[in-house]
């Protein structure tokens, strides 16, 4: 857990909210300031479409995504909703997830480099939203309980089906509806 992460948040703050799309810093900071303290509520403000932005900042520990430039009511309506323990998410990022869920938790469908559709596990997803987040194999490996060779085979096997030629590349990718 970075000190810095959680300077910036007094422990009397019970919601956080980003507006803007989140980088890869920021999905850090809130990955482990959700980590370490899970009563913390996160609101996103980002882009919706394609969902993949969503459900990565929903991986990394947000409550609630709204689209980018939401009216400061709708924002108001949503931290309200947070602080009453409600999930916050608008349709077009729920359906994904509840299509997801749905299939079983199989894994999810993303957007290859040529545009066509492919299938990650669920564990090949944990690993690409940790690389969304700027981790180290060494820090993949210690999150989930795994060794550094698994997770380097984790990432071949993603960059193989998102047609990407090395980790940056994985960064670009967008999930497509399942």
């Amino acid at each position: 857990m970075h000190d810095a992460a959680l300077a910036g948040f007094d422990p009397a703050t019970a919601v956080v909210v980003i507006d803007e799309a989140p980088t890869p810093a920021t999905l850090r900071v809130v990955a482990d300031a959700t980590q370490a303290r899970p009563e913390l509520a996160v609101l996103v403000a980002g882009p919706v479409a394609p969902p993949f932005e969503a459900l990565v900042a929903l991986a990394s520990g947000a409550l609630g995504y709204l689209p980018l430039g939401s009216d400061p009511g709708v924002v108001a309506a949503a931290v309200e909703e947070l602080l009453a323990g409600e999930p916050v998410l608008p349709r077009c990022v729920a359906s994904p997830l509840v299509q997801h869920l749905r299939w079983s938790g199989r894994g999810i469908v993303v957007e290859r480099c040529d545009g066509r559709a492919t299938e990650l596990t669920n564990r090949e997803w944990e690993v690409l939203v940790q690389l969304r987040q700027a981790r180290s194999t060494s820090e993949i490996a210690r999150r989930l309980v795994v060794s550094n060779g698994t997770v380097r085979t984790h990432v071949s096997a993603v960059m193989r089906k998102l047609g990407a030629t090395d980790r940056a590349a994985l960064a670009a990718r967008r999930a497509v509806p399942l």
